[in-house]
């Protein structure tokens, strides 16, 4: 990424990928702070600078994730399960969306399996089941699901990478996250 950096600088050393599961420099939670249930928050950089030239560039626009869902939510809201990027141009009205998916592997399918198959009817009435809950009841302490995401959201959503303030943000199982503002300027 020559001809092009982030400020801060910090998101200038963050490894991006569908697999980069773990904290970094860029993630939104600080240490020490306590997350509260059913929450994401993303951070992404303030300005992303580069230059073309005459050279090519690969955009980059990184996005940090911190998460945690609680088993409840996820169930209820198994059908907005995907991790939908979405980013806004501030100077437009539409809004341009993509799924945070394992490219490398999403055409692959395993071969039948009945133990599959028996888990798969569990996970559908465990889905069924919490289309009862309440939303207080999916706040409620119990079981849940953190992790941190790491992606370069060009990789997911198609959108002209050109000078301009955007909007970013993510949803998924019916939450969405905090907006942020990246400007990308052209040097």
């Amino acid at each position: 990424m020559k001809n092009i950096h982030f400020i801060p600088k910090e998101f200038n050393e963050i490894k991006l990928g569908y697999y980069e599961t773990k904290e970094s420099l860029g993630s939104p939670q600080l240490p020490g702070q306590v997350m509260t249930i059913n929450k994401i928050i993303i951070n992404t950089p303030n300005k992303i600078l580069y230059t073309a030239k005459n050279e090519s560039i690969t955009p980059v626009i990184p996005v940090c994730v911190a998460y945690i869902i609680s088993l409840k939510r996820g169930l209820k809201y198994n059908a907005l399960s995907a991790k939908m990027l979405h980013i806004r141009n501030l100077n437009e009205k539409t809004v341009y969306s993509g799924e945070i998916v394992d490219q490398d592997l999403q055409y692959e399918y395993p071969e039948p399996n009945p133990y599959h198959e028996e888990k798969e009817k569990e996970r559908i009435a465990r889905v069924e089941e919490a289309q009862k809950y309440s939303d207080e009841e999916l706040e409620q302490p119990g079981l849940a699901g953190a992790n941190y995401i790491n992606v370069n959201l060009m990789k997911y959503v198609n959108i002209p990478f050109k000078p301009g303030k955007y909007e970013v943000y993510l949803s998924f199982c019916g939450l969405e996250s905090n907006r942020t503002i990246v400007e990308i300027i052209e040097e």
